[in-house]
C-alpha cells in the first residue's frame, strides 16, 4: 500500500523511512468493510480503525481533524446501512459492513467503497 504523507494527514517526521502507519503494532479490521489491511485510521474512541476511503465515501461518517486526518468518527452510521446488500460481493448484514448507495437517483444499488473500488 502506498499513500502520499499529506494525504494521509502525516506530518513530516525526521528520519529516512517515508511511510508511517497509525495501525502499526495493533491488528483491528475496519469497521465499514470486511477487507483487513489498507490505509486505515484510528476511530475517535480509539478502540477501532477505519479505511479512510470508507469513511470520506460514507455520508454518516467523517473525519474529525482534516489536518492529521485522524480521528474518524463513524458512531453516526445508521444500523440500517449495514443491512444493505452489496451488489458487487453479495454480502449482508456483516457486523462492520456498511454499504454506499448509488448517488445516481435512477439507479438503487448499493456497494462497497472497497468492493466499488476493486471492481473498477
Amino acid at each position: 500500500l502506498v499513500v502520499h504523507q499529506g494525504c494521509f494527514g502525516i506530518r513530516p517526521y525526521p528520519g529516512d523511512d517515508p511511510w508511517y502507519c497509525d495501525l502499526c503494532g495493533m491488528m483491528h479490521p475496519c469497521l465499514a468493510y470486511i477487507l483487513d489491511g489498507g490505509a486505515l485510521k484510528p476511530t475517535f474512541d480509539g478502540k477501532f480503525f477505519a479505511h479512510l476511503s470508507c469513511v470520506i465515501w460514507i455520508p454518516e461518517a467523517h473525519v474529525v481533524n482534516t489536518s492529521t486526518m485522524s480521528p474518524v468518527e463513524i458512531r453516526h452510521i445508521p444500523k440500517e446501512r449495514l443491512k444493505l446488500k452489496c451488489q458487487i460481493c453479495k454480502q449482508k448484514d456483516a457486523p462492520f459492513d456498511a454499504p454506499v448507495q448509488c448517488y445516481e437517483s435512477s439507479c438503487s444499488r448499493n456497494f462497497h467503497v472497497g468492493c466499488a473500488r476493486a471492481s473498477g
